[in-house]
């Protein structure tokens, strides 16, 4: 018998190493292949790094112009903006408006009572007074006991000087010129004669709404205000039971006084 020619040997070695071979081949494959997509990925996180540092920086930039210049405004801004300066103006109208209106009334009142006189008060004791009808702008003066109203031009007359006084919680108004006190006698006719104060120089006063006070004197157990009766100064009961008295310095008018303390 021929001997054989191919050795099992060699064959299995032969058929063995071409295994071998193609695995090999394979494997080289499969990496060649898995590099280029790993590369990818990696530009891709590079890329998007990137876009996201941009993108931050973007963020921090507008921030800090915001924080410079302020908020860009939107059409709903300039809106609420116009509706704000309309809003200050209508405001602004209507301060005017008050003060018009507060002026209108000063400038009623003076007319009213021309020779009105802000230094006006209502009168305390142990002040020096002139006592002044707001009418006329005459003052109350004492001469030789005879009360009367003297023109404005007779400020220096010391007889138009009255010191108020405070006895048993009424007030009397002393003349500085002839230490006599202000009151009335028996037919109510205004005086000033009594050297000590007594019931019938009692006074009170009144504020009067339109401007003013009455001086009012006791009668009996009432108070009557002081007026024109007769064509003298006299205290006269209209209005005594809150009746309607007439303000002024005609026959029955009853007299507003100003308080002009020196």
């Amino acid at each position: 018998m021929l001997p054989n020619s191919t050795p099992s040997t060699s064959s299995d070695d032969d058929i063995s190493s071409v295994p071998a071979a193609r695995t090999h081949s394979s494997s080289t494959s499969n990496r060649s292949r898995t590099a280029p997509k790993a590369g990818r990925i990696m530009e891709y996180i590079t890329v998007g790094k990137v876009l996201a540092v941009i993108f931050t920086v973007a963020l921090i930039l507008d921030f800090i112009q915001a924080m410079i210049t302020g908020p860009v405004l939107s059409l709903d801004s300039d809106s609420s903006t116009i509706w704000a300066s309309t809003a200050t103006t209508t405001s602004t109208a209507t301060i005017t408006s008050t003060s018009y209106t507060s002026s209108s009334t000063v400038f009623s009142n003076q007319r009213s009572h021309g020779n009105s006189d802000d230094s006006s008060s209502d009168p305390l004791p142990n002040f020096t007074y002139q006592i002044r009808a707001s009418s006329s702008g005459k003052f109350l003066a004492s001469n030789s006991g005879v009360v009367t109203l003297v023109g404005p031009r007779s400020g220096k007359n010391p007889g138009i000087h009255w010191k108020c006084i405070e006895i048993k919680g009424w007030l009397h108004f002393q003349n500085t010129a002839s230490g006599c006190f202000l009151g009335h006698n028996f037919w109510d006719d205004i005086v000033c004669t009594a050297s000590a104060a007594d019931g019938w120089e009692r006074v009170t006063t009144r504020h009067v709404p339109e401007g003013g006070y009455y001086l009012l004197l006791t009668h009996w157990e009432r108070l009557w205000k002081v007026g024109i009766k007769g064509g003298k100064l006299a205290k006269l009961g209209e209005g005594e039971t809150g009746g309607f008295a007439f303000t002024g310095e005609g026959e029955g008018d009853v007299i507003a006084w100003e308080f002009l303390r020196i």
